[in-house]
């Protein structure tokens, strides 16, 4: 008996590491790297998302150095290059004055090409008078802008301006708001002894495919995107009680920014925020990035622009400089801005700049 359970063991762990072997050597054979962008399998290859981390003291960075693709839904892929300070782009140059743009995958940006970003574009529109530093990551909010601030993280650099690109969804927490869904299985499959393994990735495409279904393939947070049915059948856009319905089933995700508590989250956060990087003469200010429900909704109820509207008037308040790009967008949003829910294309970027580079300008005084 001893010996049948040892030898299926030993029959197991010969299976695991060929199966790994196969998919390891599968994920390098079938994925193209290109130059600038390609279009790839989202089950194979390496990910730019392979090089975030979070550091000892709560930031999560980037790998200096490194580079990937990113993968985004229904779009080509592009490979982002990373520098040596760990931010997209350029190297830093030293005698340059600096103006860092952080925020999270809005900011980061890896669906468009380099020179389409916000930071690019921003870069070009003030003659390089400015090196602009994309400091954005993913999927991170107000906490993580603070802890950039205490740490001195973007500081060190001296820079004249901070910029914060801000989302509806930026009072969420890295683990999720409380009553946000999380899987056991991936949870564990996430581990970091696990992290590079081909087949741990294989049998998590597997699990969203099979037990949660294609939408949690793509959202494995079942909760966080409960509403992408509702936003998908587009009854909002014509619809104020559909419209109202779609912001609860959005709040554990970008329907946050419509519950006081959370707002005043991300309020008390930008304060303190303001005050870490006034103490250093640094400025601070705030873009605020719509969501494309409150772009497209064809009526103008005040519940549309509530969340920028209550930000922008308490900033005022404290001196704050702010801009918020809903206005900018509801006047052009012919054509396609978004990619998905909240990240813009390359026209979209445009689009934002016609508003962005007089609002930064104004305040370097250019």
């Amino acid at each position: 008996m001893q010996k049948n359970l040892l030898l299926a063991l030993f029959s197991t762990i010969v299976m695991i590491l060929i199966a790994e072997a196969v998919l390891r050597f599968a994920r390098k054979r079938f994925v193209e790297y290109a130059d600038q962008q390609v279009r790839i399998s989202p089950a194979f290859g390496e990910k730019i998302h392979d090089h975030f981390f979070y550091d000892e003291s709560g930031l999560f960075l980037i790998r200096p150095g490194s580079s990937g693709m990113h993968v985004g839904f229904n779009r080509p892929a592009v490979k982002i290059t990373v520098n040596q300070a760990g931010f997209r782009g350029q190297e830093l140059k030293p005698e340059s004055k600096k103006i860092f743009i952080t925020g999270d995958s809005i900011i980061f940006d890896g669906g468009n090409l380099e020179e389409n970003t916000i930071a690019a574009h921003l870069e070009r529109s003030l003659d390089q008078k400015y090196q602009v530093v994309n400091a954005g990551t993913t999927d991170v909010g107000v906490d993580q802008y603070l802890i950039q601030a205490k740490t001195g993280h973007l500081a060190r650099y001296k820079p004249d301006m901070v910029v914060i690109g801000l989302y509806l969804n930026d009072a969420r927490p890295p683990q999720g708001f409380i009553g946000e869904n999380n899987s056991a299985v991936i949870n564990f499959l996430k581990l970091p002894i696990l992290r590079s393994s081909a087949l741990s990735e294989f049998v998590q495409i597997g699990y969203y495919a099979l037990v949660l279904g294609r939408e949690s393939y793509e959202n494995p947070n079942a909760r966080r995107f409960a509403w992408t049915g509702p936003w998908n059948d587009r009854k909002w856009r014509v619809a104020p009680q559909a419209y109202k319905e779609l912001i609860d089933e959005a709040r554990y995700d970008w329907g946050a920014a419509w519950v006081p508590a959370e707002q005043e989250k991300v309020l008390q956060a930008i304060y303190e925020i303001h005050e870490q990087y006034r103490a250093k003469g640094i400025k601070l200010a705030v873009i605020q990035f719509p969501a494309n429900v409150q772009v497209y909704a064809e009526f103008n109820d005040e519940i549309v622009a509530r969340p920028q509207r209550g930000i922008s008037k308490a900033l005022r308040l404290k001196g704050i400089p702010e801009l918020d790009l809903l206005p900018i967008f509801r006047e052009n949003r012919q054509g396609i801005i978004f990619a998905d829910q909240c990240h813009l294309t390359a026209d979209g970027n445009r689009i934002a700049m016609k508003a962005i580079e007089p609002f930064v300008k104004g305040l370097l005084s250019l």
